[in-house]
């Protein structure tokens, strides 16, 4: 119940039933779990729906459960604490959180944030809750969590406490940056999923404006930056979901320069001068088919040109002066590349009086 999972605790009382044992879940429990589940459907929790206050318990059995929670808190008081779960239980469903929070119950941080997630739903304030606990992890820190001083989890220790506050740009960012090559994975997969719907990557609390973009970017720019030598193309498909145009273009325009894998992002140069798209077998990653250029699955062929002329310039500035040529080629830019000629012919006919000339003209 903790976990908002009505289906699974009904279940769990159903199945002790079918076994013969005797169910210590008294009916009126038994009937608001089973009510529960009516909301609940397909879902994995009924947290939601007690969120936006859609769930209507009937209020007999409120009186009831009422009744049940002071008989069963004061045979507690007398009894110690052997009925601490069931207490925990009640106190759960009357939205009783200074109870259900018991430190009898209460064991671990994961226990400590389940409850906390119930009783903030239930509030009148959800997220004015989800803002109070959020400030104590961060409080905390993540050498709080971690079991010890090496971050044996990955960073997930730390971020999957932020992650349930809804701090979704410090728990990535965590996990990018403290989880290696795999955290960056998986921050840079869980951003592509929140963004695919629309979930700001902000912290809840603070206004998303243009963080969202700059996390994303970020993380799939650092991501590309892990993978392009391996695999250029792949590379390539985490860059295309860069929000930001602009910064888009010029990644993937660094990314053709720096990996120098021409052919398999975008082609050849076909015999009579022409861009030809259809990979060849031996440019193509081990174990991989490819049936284009990397390129010409996500742009149009003047797309591509602007792309490649951008990367000859860039090329030129990093004094890569043959690549610049086979990427203006490429760009069908031969007024450039005859210009680029030009330019490289005049350098060396051009009289200078010292060796760097002379070593150029041998």
């Amino acid at each position: 119940m903790r976990c908002g999972n009505a289906t699974a605790a009904l279940e769990t009382i159903q199945s002790k039933s079918r076994s013969g044992g005797q169910s210590q879940v008294e009916p009126c429990v038994w009937e608001i779990i089973s009510h529960l589940t009516t909301y609940q459907k397909q879902s994995n929790f009924v947290f939601r729906q007690v969120s936006e206050r859609t769930i209507s318990i009937p209020a007999h059995l409120q009186k009831e459960l009422g009744e049940l929670y002071q008989r069963t808190a004061s045979r507690t008081q007398q009894a110690s604490n052997e009925h601490a779960f069931k207490l925990a239980t009640l106190a759960l469903l009357c939205n009783d959180g200074e109870q259900s929070a018991d430190s009898s119950v209460v064991e671990t941080i994961e226990d400590y944030l389940f409850t906390f997630l119930w009783v903030a739903v239930s509030s009148d304030a959800p997220s004015q809750q989800l803002i109070q606990i959020a400030k104590l992890l961060q409080q905390w820190g993540p050498k709080y969590f971690e079991s010890d001083d090496h971050g044996s989890s990955g960073g997930w220790a730390y971020a999957m406490p932020l992650m349930i506050a809804q701090q979704l740009e410090t728990a990535l960012t965590h996990l990018a940056t403290v989880g290696g090559a795999l955290g960056l994975l998986q921050a840079t997969h869980i951003g592509i999923l929140l963004d695919a719907y629309k979930i700001p990557l902000a912290d809840l609390g603070q206004s998303p404006s243009t963080s969202n973009n700059k996390l994303l970017s970020s993380l799939l720019s650092s991501h590309c930056e892990s993978i392009k030598a391996a695999d250029p193309a792949a590379a390539l498909e985490y860059l295309v979901r860069i929000p930001d145009e602009a910064l888009m273009r010029t990644h993937i325009q660094q990314l053709i320069v720096s990996t120098r894998a021409y052919d398999i992002l975008a082609g050849s140069l076909s015999p009579t001068g022409v861009r030809d798209f259809h990979v060849p077998p031996t440019s193509a990653v081990a174990g991989q088919r490819r049936d284009g250029a990397a390129l010409d699955a996500h742009f149009s062929a003047t797309q591509i040109a602007a792309l490649l002329n951008g990367a000859a310039q860039m090329a030129l500035k990093d004094g890569m002066v043959e690549d610049a040529a086979e990427i203006l080629a490429l760009a069908g830019s031969y007024g450039d590349l005859l210009a680029l000629f030009n330019s490289r012919l005049g350098e060396l006919m051009v009289p200078r009086d010292d060796t760097e000339f002379i070593r150029k003209r041998k």
